[in-house]
């Protein structure tokens, strides 16, 4: 039974303040990548794709740390090792993590190589678990040797970022 009372109107107007936010695309992109994925044996990509996004919107943490941290080549590795078991609508979750690295964008500085990076982590994502479905080697290899790009591409990253050396 709803009250009308005071505290069910605060939310009534909190939610009706939220449904406003969400008409503008940037927020509503970044709110549906936030949720994250509806696709079994997808840990590797939560934790790769999802968590830096609720990292930077909701902890307010840095962008170019976490996405380093996130979208790293370990854990590329790690997806990698499991594109084939991924059960699920994975263009759509990756649809949808892409829309929102590019709406922070929009709203926060990341500086462009990190962007492309990660826009570029989540291609390579995608091109392989399409070349593993359709067993087409010759893109898997293209995939692959992509992958062995962005790990080169982090390394530079993290040295103008962090000015060190990757091991």
């Amino acid at each position: 039974m709803w009250k009308k009372g005071s505290r069910v109107i605060a939310v009534a107007e909190e939610l009706e303040k939220f449904r406003e936010l969400l008409q503008i695309s940037d927020l509503y992109d970044i709110a549906a990548a936030i949720r994250g994925p509806d696709i079994r044996f997808s840990d590797g990509l939560k934790w790769a794709l999802t968590f830096p996004i609720r990292d930077i919107v909701i902890h307010g943490e840095d962008p170019i740390d976490t996405i380093l941290h996130h979208m790293c080549p370990e854990n590329l590795d790690d997806i990698f090792n499991d594109l084939e078991h991924i059960e699920g609508s994975l263009g759509h979750y990756l649809n949808h993590i892409r829309n929102a690295i590019i709406a922070l964008s929009h709203l926060i500085e990341i500086p462009q190589a990190v962007k492309n990076y990660a826009l570029n982590y989540i291609d390579v994502i995608w091109k392989a678990w399409i070349a593993i479905r359709e067993d087409l080697q010759t893109e898997l290899n293209k995939a692959m040797k992509r992958k062995k790009e962005l790990a080169q591409c982090w390394e530079m990253l993290c040295h103008e970022h962090y000015d060190w050396e990757v091991w």
